[in-house]
């Protein structure tokens, strides 16, 4: 949550107040490190916090509340506060179980290749869309036909790369953890 005071406040009145939004390195800044969003990542830390009894409850509770206020203090009124705590409460509902309806397999399937499909589907759907319609296919058939190839892109990246990295990468922290690397050497800064 000091990232999202530190760096989300600063940056995003700078480059809007400033007249700095056209400004390519800024503008590219805020697009990459998707800064505009970053409060809401900081919403969810504090909750799965308290999912797993982490800190008091209370300081997790004003963590929500610093992240969310940070997130509408940068939005530019384009965001109401009332979806906001409604999404957080369904956020909060699903990490404690309660809605059965996110464990629809075709719901599970969109969280596995959720990430892939989030950095393929806006410029590589729009490059496909735009091709198409080149072509002479209408708008709703270059839609259906685009969703298809997103989706299948994405799944291909989750299984072949995204997957078996992420558990290549957990195997060698496990070595790592396992050959004592990371005990500490206590003992041997103890004054004798």
């Amino acid at each position: 949550m000091a990232v999202s005071l530190l760096i989300c406040l600063p940056l995003r009145h700078g480059l809007v107040h400033h007249g700095m939004m056209g400004h390519s390195l800024f503008a590219t800044l805020e697009a990459v490190l998707v800064l505009k969003f970053l409060p809401l990542f900081f919403m969810g830390i504090p909750l799965n916090e308290i999912k797993n009894k982490q800190g008091t409850v209370k300081s997790n509770l004003v963590g929500i509340l610093v992240a969310a206020t940070v997130f509408h203090a940068i939005d530019d009124h384009d965001y109401n506060p009332v979806a906001t705590v409604l999404l957080l409460g369904i956020l909060a509902l699903s990490a404690y179980g309660k809605l059965p309806l996110l464990r629809f397999k075709p719901l599970v399937f969109i969280r596995t290749i959720s990430y892939s499909l989030y950095l393929v589907h806006n410029n590589l759907g729009s490059t496909i869309i735009y091709h198409l319609n080149h072509l002479g296919v209408r708008a709703w058939a270059s839609f259906f036909l685009t969703t298809g190839i997103v989706v299948a892109i994405s799944t291909a990246s989750t299984h072949l790369i995204e997957l078996p990295l992420a558990n290549w990468m957990r195997g060698q922290y496990r070595k790592l953890k396992q050959s004592g690397i990371f005990q500490r050497r206590v003992s041997a800064a103890k004054p004798t």
